[in-house]
């Protein structure tokens, strides 16, 4: 069987095979995969009659964690669309930077988050907000789908076609736009699904915001294009979270430094991290002290993941933790002095990656970024 290079092909192998294992948690409302797949169709039949959304088009998402979210995120890799998630405690300047740069053919949101978009009407007009949550649009859905043709539902789709659009940081200056293409995606997660020892049927706690890069790959399209099961949460609530963790019994948890701080703050059962086989924490580098206060409380060992948004995950600390980390599969390392010449084992300078997660460059960059990729 031929390995799957989309997202949208991936997805299907995925469905096909587990239409009945539970893909989504959220709060007492569950999702097969099945579901999952029905949903997300529905998502793209809307897009496409509500907004035009074609192949190439980017559909802006205002959205946190939640169904809407993935099913956004799915639909618009069936279609060949380009889904840019966008960080919903920007102001409008910062978004209409944005907004300046890109092509948007819509924005996909809640009724509760809709606000922001009627400051923004200029560049994005009322009638291509769409609130999936809106009654009108919850009416639609109960309607019988018209016939789809078929060459409009499998578009041919390249795997070097973007799939994803983040933001960087902004770390080195103005912020930058960054694809993601569906090869980056797919390999990407096939590479840290081999390295953590990912299975399906494996329940994550889905807890970081998809709309970072952190959120999106290790917690949204790690555990749905591996098989498992994501528990979803919007933000992190102390006993929500230790609830969840018992509850349901999640076996991984891929936080963040901050997740972790607010975590060693608050007085919880030290059992309830028993049920984790993989704990690691991602965007960002988390404190030494606060990993061994993490171990100490509750014996638990986290594990550093390695990346930024322009590779993906490079490297992840051992089981037992580390340094040093070992690099994912598929994933090349190199450490180089000044001049761009590898320097022997031990030595400090600058990492070098090559590998499928690594995108080719940045959108609407100015050109300087050749000597960069």
């Amino acid at each position: 069987m031929d390995r799957p290079d989309t997202v949208r092909t991936l997805f299907r192998r995925i469905v096909a095979e587990n239409p009945d294992r539970v893909a989504l948690i959220d709060g007492e409302t569950q999702y097969t995969y099945m579901d999952l797949a029905r949903l997300s169709s529905a998502y793209a039949r809307l897009f496409r009659e509500r907004l035009s959304l074609l192949p190439g088009h980017i559909l802006l998402a205002w959205l946190d964690n939640g169904p809407e979210f993935i099913a956004s995120f799915l639909s618009a890799a069936e279609i060949g669309a380009i889904l840019f998630p966008l960080n919903i405690h920007w102001r409008p300047p910062e978004l209409r930077w944005f907004l300046d740069r890109l092509p948007v053919a819509g924005v996909v949101t809640k009724q509760s988050l809709r606000a922001t978009w009627g400051v923004l009407a200029d560049p994005i007009s009322p009638a291509r907000v769409v609130a999936v949550d809106d009654p009108t649009v919850h009416a639609w859905f109960q309607q019988p789908p018209a016939a789809t043709p078929a060459e409009e539902a499998m578009s041919p789709l390249s795997p070097e076609q973007p799939v994803v659009f983040f933001s960087s940081s902004g770390s080195t200056g103005a912020p930058k736009i960054v694809p993601r293409s569906h090869r980056n995606m797919v390999e990407g997660t096939i590479g840290k699904a081999r390295a953590l020892g990912i299975t399906a049927g494996d329940r994550f706690l889905s807890i970081v915001p998809f709309y970072h890069a952190n959120g999106l790959d290790n917690s949204l399209t790690l555990p749905l294009l591996s098989g498992a099961t994501a528990v979803l949460q919007s933000d992190f609530v102390p006993s929500r979270f230790a609830e969840a963790l018992t509850k349901h019994r999640v076996e991984v948890f891929i936080g963040s430094p901050a997740i972790f701080e607010l975590l060693l703050r608050f007085e919880f059962d030290p059992g309830c991290l028993s049920t984790l086989r993989i704990c690691a924490s991602s965007g960002g580098p988390i404190a030494a002290e606060n990993m061994e206060a993490v171990r100490r409380r509750f014996g638990v060992t986290i594990r550093q993941v390695y990346g930024a948004s322009e590779t993906g995950v490079i490297a992840i600390d051992p089981p037992e933790g580390g340094p040093p980390a070992v690099p994912v599969p598929n994933i090349e390392l190199r450490i180089l002095d000044g001049s761009g010449e590898p320097l022997p084992s031990g030595e400090r300078g600058q990492i070098a990656v090559r590998g499928p997660s690594v995108v080719s460059g940045y959108i609407g960059g100015s050109g300087d970024e050749s000597k960069v990729f």
